[in-house]
């Protein structure tokens, strides 16, 4: 069997983020590389997807206590920094006005304490029918869940990923992993 360099199973399984290096020569074993594959579909891709994400996300929100945001948001000079100044805050003489992103979290936390104190029955009765239909729920979830693969099956049937597990599952079975090539 031969992978694309830059297919889909070469890219999954050594291309995220704390990704093992990618093998030295252009042949790897078919049991690895199948392994490799899952992991970084099902761990290493969501993984490194969330932590880039929180990473923006907690970037962003802390960068505006002190005047900064991430570079990534808006077209910029190419950078070395993650993060550069916002341009366009308010200023006193050459000083900006950071204080102004103090005090609007603050009353947001103080408007959402008060929404969820005088609403906090309506919270738990929804909170109490959520918990009653978890059957349901984890019905629906499932049928959603089993629908989503099949059709994905249907979709990817002829695609190195599928090829890459019709090959695994026939050199289980033979208990040989064969060596796969990587072109």
């Amino acid at each position: 069997m031969t992978v694309k360099k830059d297919g889909w199973i070469v890219t999954i399984a050594y291309e995220y983020l704390f990704a093992p290096s990618k093998p030295w020569s252009n042949e790897v074993n078919l049991c690895t590389l199948f392994w490799q594959f899952v992991f970084g579909l099902f761990i290493g891709w969501p993984l490194s997807i969330i932590l880039v994400a929180s990473t923006l996300a907690l970037g962003t929100f802390l960068g505006f206590f002190v005047g900064l945001r991430p570079s990534i948001l808006k077209s910029d000079k190419p950078t070395n920094s993650a993060f550069v100044p916002i341009q366009s805050l308010p200023k006193i003489g050459k000083d900006p006005i950071l204080p102004l992103y103090i005090f609007l979290p603050i009353g947001t936390i103080v408007l959402m304490w008060n929404i969820l104190k005088q609403h906090w029955t309506v919270i738990k009765e929804f909170w109490n029918a959520l918990l009653a239909s978890q059957v349901f729920i984890i019905f629906a979830g499932g049928i959603l869940l089993l629908t989503l693969v099949l059709w994905l099956l249907y979709k990817i049937k002829d695609t190195e990923p599928a090829k890459l597990l019709k090959e695994y599952l026939a050199a289980k079975k033979s208990r040989v992993c064969p060596i796969v090539r990587i072109e």
